[in-house]
């Protein structure tokens, strides 16, 4: 039974604290002179400014109840209660489905296989490995193939040893 009242007590608080910011938007308007229909606006504006966020079941909780009462005394119209109304309910399955760590070591598991990264358990037992022989071969006779003739086009004389009839590079054009 206390835990209703202490509920009760915090979503007053927040309804009060819209009814407040309403109220002082009233007053500090009809003290500078605003006629009654601008100060009705800045009323609701102030109360709807002071509704609280959705972050938490609590905050959640709270926005419902300052939409309720607003929409019954008339800071909030019904069109407009009913998508904050929806928009709680939104807020309130998104909160539901998102998984909380218990720890900030489940946490921390839960980023790296999310990322892919191995945890802290893992990384002593990376080493690393000379390349394959064959990438090893390949690289060098890359490095035995570079020109030492200082031909800059690639073709040094004692390449063209080849085929005298080769055709694939006929720099002629028959017509």
């Amino acid at each position: 039974m206390e835990d209703d009242l202490v509920k009760n007590e915090e979503q007053l608080s927040a309804v009060d604290a819209c009814i407040v910011a309403a109220n002082d938007a009233h007053n500090q308007a009809r003290r500078v002179g605003i006629g009654f229909y601008d100060r009705q606006d800045m009323m609701r504006t102030a109360y709807r400014n002071a509704m609280p966020r959705l972050g938490s079941q609590q905050d959640i909780s709270d926005f419902i109840a300052c939409v309720s009462h607003g929409m019954m005394f008339d800071y909030i119209d019904d069109k407009l209660g009913s998508k904050l109304l929806y928009a709680a309910q939104v807020a309130m399955t998104n909160l539901q489905r998102t998984p909380k760590p218990k720890t900030a070591a489940e946490k921390l598991h839960r980023e790296e296989t999310k990322t892919g990264l191995p945890d802290s358990s893992q990384l002593h037992s990376f080493t690393a490995y000379p390349p394959p022989p064959s990438l090893k071969r390949t690289l060098i006779a890359n490095l035995d193939t570079d020109d030492s003739d200082g031909d800059v086009d690639g073709d040094s004389e004692d390449e063209s040893e080849g085929d005298p009839q080769d055709d694939s590079r006929d720099d002629s054009v028959d017509e």
